[in-house]
This record gives C-alpha cells, sequence and structure tokens, in this order.
C-alpha cells in the first residue's frame, strides 16, 4: 500500500507545469528578441560603414581623374602659337569644344551660380532643357549632350594637344590641301574626322580637321568650309596668294592629336547619377563612357585672373558664362555632391542643404537633394592650369 502511494507521489512531479512552460517561452523570446536586435543593429552599423566607405573611394577616383585632365588643359607642346583652321560656322562647332585657344571650357546651369539654392526635384536627363544650360558665349548646350546630362549640375571641358602619332610625313607645299606621307599605299591608318595638329619648329603649327579616310597615304583637310560631319575646315583669312598652312612642313614635322573631354553628370546604367566623360577628338559626336556613379550633383566655376598685365593668379572665381575673358582662366573649382547606393534606416531623413564651390550661402551654390536616408558628403578642389599662368 505504502509503495503504491509512494509511486503516485512520483508520477505526479515529472514534468514543467504550464506556468513554467509561459514563464520559459517569454524569456526565450525575450533573449531572441535582443539576438535579432542585435543583429539589426550590426547589420545596419555595417550598411552604414559600407556606404560610406563607397562614398568616400568614389568621391577620390572622381576627383582624381577630374584633376589629372584639367591640370593639362591648355597644353600644346611647344607651340605658342597655333593656327586654327576649325569652322566656327560648321556643323556641331562649340566654342566651348573646340577654340584651342581657350584652355578649359564648360556649360554653366542656370540658377546654380554662387548665392542661389537649386532645388533637385529631378535627375532624368530627358526632363532637362538644353536652353537652360550657357556656355561663355551664351550658347546652350551642343546637340550631342542634349537629354544626356542631368538637370542642375554643370559641364567642364578640358582642351589639350595629346599624343604623337607614328605618321612619318613628307615634305608638303604652302598651296596644297594635303600633308603628304610615307605611308604605304594601305594608308595611315588614322581615322577620318580626326582632329590633328601638325608641327615642326616650335614656332608654328596647324589645329585642322582631317577629312579624308583612314585608308589614304595622305592627310587632307579637304577644300574650303567642307561641314558634314562637321566642324570642317576654313582657311585662315591671314592666309592669302592660295596658302593653305601657316609654313611649308617638312619631313621633320609631328603629327599630334587634339583632346576635347567633356566631364558631366548623367544617368548611370545603375539608374544612379554619375559622372561621365565624353571625348570630342573626332569631332561633334563625342564617345561616351561612365566613369563612377553615386555622383549626384557637380558645380564648377572658373579662376580668372583679371590683372593687367596678368600675373597668373585668379582674382575672381566666377561661372564660365560671367568670364571677361577666357584665355586668362588659370584655374578651376570643382565641387561634387557624393551620395550613398542605398538609404540607411537607422539614419534620419537628410533634409539639409550642401554648399558647393563655397562655404558660406553668399559664396556658394546650396543644393537641396530630396528628402531621403541617404549618406552624402562634398568634395572640393580648386586646380591650378599648369599651362596657363605661372606653374605652382
Amino acid at each position: 500500500m505504502s509503495r503504491m502511494k509512494s509511486s503516485r507521489h512520483h508520477l505526479h512531479q515529472r514534468g514543467f507545469g504550464l506556468v513554467e512552460i509561459m514563464i520559459s517561452t517569454v524569456i526565450s523570446l525575450f533573449l531572441l528578441g535582443g539576438v535579432i536586435g542585435i543583429f539589426l543593429s550590426n547589420k545596419e552599423n555595417y550598411r552604414l560603414q559600407q556606404n560610406l566607405a563607397r562614398i568616400q573611394e568614389n568621391a577620390r577616383y572622381a576627383m582624381n581623374v577630374l584633376m589629372q585632365d584639367i591640370r593639362l588643359a591648355g597644353y600644346s607642346g611647344c607651340n605658342p602659337n597655333i593656327t586654327d583652321h576649325l569652322n566656327p560656322a560648321g556643323t556641331g562647332y562649340s566654342n566651348a569644344l573646340f577654340n584651342i585657344n581657350t584652355a578649359v571650357g564648360g556649360w554653366e546651369y542656370a540658377g546654380t551660380a554662387p548665392g542661389q539654392t537649386y532645388n533637385i526635384t529631378s535627375l532624368d536627363p530627358l526632363t532637362a532643357n538644353s536652353s537652360s544650360w550657357a556656355d561663355d558665349g551664351g550658347s546652350g548646350l551642343p546637340a550631342d549632350l542634349v537629354q544626356k546630362v542631368v538637370p542642375g549640375t554643370d559641364i567642364i571641358v578640358s582642351k589639350h594637344i595629346g599624343k604623337a602619332l607614328d605618321v612619318s610625313l613628307a615634305a608638303s607645299g604652302l598651296n596644297a590641301n594635303s600633308l603628304s606621307t610615307n605611308s604605304p599605299p594601305s594608308g595611315t591608318g588614322i581615322a577620318q574626322y580626326t582632329i590633328l595638329l601638325v608641327s615642326e619648329d616650335c614656332q608654328t603649327a596647324d589645329l585642322f580637321q582631317k577629312r579624308n579616310n583612314a585608308n589614304a597615304a595622305s592627310i587632307s583637310k579637304g577644300n574650303g568650309n567642307t561641314s558634314n560631319p562637321g566642324p570642317g575646315n576654313v582657311i585662315p583669312g591671314s592666309f592669302g596668294g592660295g596658302q593653305k598652312w601657316s609654313k611649308a612642313y617638312t619631313s621633320a614635322a609631328s603629327l599630334l592629336t587634339f583632346q576635347s573631354t567633356a566631364y558631366y553628370i548623367g544617368q548611370g546604367t545603375s539608374g544612379m547619377p554619375s559622372l561621365w566623360r565624353a571625348t570630342f577628338n573626332g569631332g561633334p559626336t563625342g564617345v561616351h563612357v561612365e566613369l563612377v556613379d553615386g555622383v549626384e550633383n557637380m558645380q564648377v566655376l572658373y579662376g580668372e585672373d583679371t590683372d593687367s598685365p596678368v600675373d597668373g593668379v585668379a582674382n575672381q572665381f566666377v561661372t564660365i558664362n560671367n568670364i571677361t575673358n577666357t584665355q586668362n582662366i588659370v584655374s578651376v573649382r570643382i565641387s561634387l555632391l557624393m551620395r550613398a547606393p542605398q538609404e540607411v534606416q537607422s539614419l534620419t531623413t537628410d533634409t539639409k542643404n550642401y554648399l558647393l564651390t563655397g562655404l558660406t550661402n553668399n559664396s556658394a551654390t546650396e543644393i537641396n537633394p530630396t528628402n531621403d536616408k541617404r549618406l552624402r558628403v562634398v568634395t572640393t578642389a580648386t586646380i591650378k592650369l599648369r599651362n596657363k599662368g605661372t606653374n605652382l
């Protein structure tokens, strides 16, 4: 009898009660919630650090590309005097792109000058009006840049002489439209419409567009103002008596390329705003390459030496359409507004304005981006043109 009672007593003590199970479940849920919270917090912190690193890396790369090219602007080899044959009235001619006498050019977007505020309402180039931009002469965007540039952003162009070509020239006459070469019958290999510079004695040089095809053994600049697809060439007004070149070139002459490169903010393949480069070495139709994404805005000011005589130091930084003399631009100030590719939910909504190309509201352009939770930073550089004014 006592053994049955003992067995019944032990039977009642087995397992957990309902209350105990509920308490342990609640404790487990609290612990699990804490673990999940730590995981999510670490994930957001990782995303924050990753976005910050991405912005900084992209900013360094973008500014490095711009600085390297712009420092070369105005380089013409050893040639102090270049005779420009390109036709200003030709199809697709743009002073900002093709005028070799100005080291840099560009276009300013209306409403983005220092002291003004621009509210970003669209990053779609298709919504932009090409007449909203103006170069130093007040002209809008050239056809090849229309609907490629994000509204509210500036464009800068760097122009300089590039590499020497491996083409052996032969003696040519003053009155010939073509330069003779020692190339084989298969031709020079230089593409039609390439813009070239021929130079020999570091005293004079001629800039022109090659009008014949790559299979030709000579290098022709065509007749008159042939301009399709443009810009074509004209005979400079200073020439007379049938003279076609600034001098009669010999086999000692060299042939070099002309580099005209525009940098602008366009829509990247990822859909994000990106820094783009367009090269116009073969006329008004450029070769466009995306360089780096996450560049939401670019503002450019040009440092002009207004002293008389000039001393190579900028006295004022103004927009390109407010420059007094583009040949006296000696430096450039560029600001980039960088943004992260993703929003970070742990951040508060970004509602602030960003100052570009200056430190105060009066000296800077205020950019007001869309309110979101993306990280943003501004990077600014003032770049000296090494081939203009005093080298620093």
